[in-house]
């Protein structure tokens, strides 16, 4: 029972995730823009899918 997140904490949860999903895109971007090292656009793109992997296991 204590587990479940009540629907309004899960809401919360999932627009953060979305929130620092877009904010990680546009650092891709400008990490690009900004010709960034490989290392750090590797970084970059891989929490991107940390983030969209608790996004999907967040809609169960």
């Amino acid at each position: 029972m204590g587990s479940e997140l009540q629907p309004r904490l899960l809401n919360k949860l999932i627009t953060g995730v979305r929130e620092e999903i877009s904010r990680l895109e546009f650092e891709l971007s400008e990490a690009k823009k900004a010709r960034a090292s490989v290392q750090q656009l590797r970084k970059i793109k891989t929490r991107i899918k940390v983030y969209k992997g608790l996004r999907k296991s967040s809609k169960v």
